[in-house]
């Protein structure tokens, strides 16, 4: 707790700060809307049930199914089923639904959405409710999904492909436990006397393999991929995330043996392969074949923002270890990222700002790392400590990728949360023990009342918000509304 002197300073600042606004009905209203952002705890590192709570900057939302690229503990399977139409001079249920169907496979959800419910409105139908289902899962609507998947099995309980989908609108819905279980269930319950029937055990296996490596049992999870790939070895997606599994192990070698298999079956078409194999080299200090399999999944997907950014620091990596100067294409690749992801890329961002920084173009790395802090939802560990590094001219900086964000939760890779607090005020007392006439840009306060946010030291992030908006001769919002939100949350005012 603040002394009164302090406290009473801290009331004095506010003050000032809101007849400056005037009470600018916008301005308040942005605090409020930036207040909202402060409700999960488990977004601080020093998180505790006790203290006040900061989100700071809302987020645009990459869903798993949507992040393309990015290892994770797995997307689960969906599985459609194609109906064939029957000619009728007037469009009946079975007819409707077929075309609803479509509709789907060609990513008009919405509009499949209303013929599902238009069959529906006038008919008892498995097919009609399963295809909801289905539709809702697309559109991420998981308890709609569970409730009409479950209306479907009801009338018709033996739809293996409804049966499988379940299981998914479990699993993305965050119920891992109940997915597993039902899955087990199934696989219990499943004969595979035909090919499709052994498909469709080899779905089961898969996305059960996708639940166990969630929960963290990882031999279980082999297990499973590996059934999978008995009842289907043309099963590419399944040798991809057997491979993450021996990955996250320390088993390099079995991971690269199975991820070329998984090219192999992939017949020269799965950039997300090539992307797994590249990190592989990159992990191992194999740069140059880093890069070519880079270059391959980005030339299979155009877009394809992650690989865009890994790519980026397999350049700068080379330039460090001066095999070649690099750092244009760096530069470059960078960019590319931050176009594919519609500007909204923060680790792009901040990559950016650090190969501009080796590049001597120090000003322009200065505005991609604020872009970078004000598309974070939470403080990053290193981002202080580069923007350090930029200001002091140094060339040593902490390069992420998507995988060594490490509190990141989709990552299969689990740290300590104590151990990002330590990592943290490590890289704070760098900061405090830092020049104070080099702290003269607003964007290291601005991170550093972040980073101190993190950490739960409330007092300190007051002040360097504070100084932030002051180094800004008082026209930076984003600095204003933490310096407001961080006083309202511990109740200075």
């Amino acid at each position: 707790m603040l002394k009164k002197s302090l406290i009473k300073a801290k009331k004095s600042l506010l003050s000032a700060i809101l007849l400056s606004l005037i009470f600018s009905t916008s301005t308040i209203a942005q605090t409020q809307n930036f207040l909202s952002f402060i409700q999960d705890p488990s977004k601080r590192f020093g998180a505790n049930s006790s203290s006040p709570s900061l989100r700071y900057m809302p987020t645009k939302d990459f869903s798993p199914a949507k992040r393309y690229g990015v290892q994770q503990v797995g997307e689960a399977s969906l599985e459609k089923v194609k109906r064939v139409s029957v000619q009728k001079t007037v469009a009946g249920p079975e007819q409707l639904i077929a075309r609803a169907d479509k509709l789907v496979e060609d990513k008009q959800t919405e509009k499949a959405v209303e013929i599902y419910q238009k069959v529906l409105s006038n008919n008892k139908s498995a097919s009609a409710h399963l295809g909801l289902g289905t539709a809702f899962l697309d559109l991420e609507k998981y308890d709609e999904a569970i409730k009409e998947i479950n209306l479907g099995l009801s009338l018709d309980p033996n739809d293996r492909e409804g049966q499988i989908n379940l299981g998914v609108a479990l699993y993305r819905s965050g119920q891992i436990a109940e997915s597993t279980s039902h899955y087990e269930k199934l696989i219990a319950a499943t004969k595979a006397e035909n090919i499709k029937e052994k498909r469709n055990l080899a779905s089961i296996n898969y996305n059960l393999a996708i639940a166990y490596a969630h929960q963290g049992n990882f031999e279980k999870a082999i297990n499973a991929y590996k059934q999978a790939i008995s009842l289907r070895e043309d099963f590419a997606e399944a040798y991809n995330n057997l491979a993450l599994i021996y990955e996250v192990e320390g088993n390099l070698d079995e991971a690269k043996k199975n991820i070329s298999i998984a090219i192999e079956k992939g017949k020269g078409n799965y950039p997300l392969a090539h992307y797994n194999l590249a990190r592989i080299y990159f992990r191992q200090g194999n740069y140059l074949d880093a890069e070519q399999e880079f270059l391959l999944a980005v030339k299979q997907k155009t877009d394809f923002a992650e690989a865009y950014l890994d790519l980026g620091n397999t350049y700068i990596l080379q330039t460090r270890t001066n095999i070649r100067n690099m750092l244009t294409q760096a530069i470059d690749s960078y960019k590319k990222a931050v176009e594919t992801r519609k500007n909204y890329y923060a680790l792009a961002h901040e990559n950016l700002a650090i190969a501009l920084s080796l590049n001597n173009q120090v000003e322009e790395a200065y505005k991609h790392y604020r872009i970078a802090m004000d598309q974070y939802t939470e403080a990053s560990i290193n981002t202080l400590y580069n923007i350090m590094s930029t200001k002091q001219r140094k060339t040593a900086f902490a390069i992420d990728n998507e995988l060594s964000r490490l509190e990141d939760v989709r990552n299969l890779r689990k740290i300590e949360k104590k151990d990002l607090i330590n990592k943290m005020l490590s890289i704070l007392e760098q900061y405090e023990a830092m020049d104070e006439e080099l702290k003269d840009v607003a964007i290291l306060h601005y991170c550093a009342g972040h980073a101190y946010v993190s950490v739960e030291n409330w007092t300190a992030a007051i002040d360097e918000f504070e100084q932030a908006w002051e180094l800004s001769n008082r026209t930076d919002q984003e600095a204003l509304k933490a310096l407001i939100s961080v006083l309202e949350l511990v109740k200075y005012y």
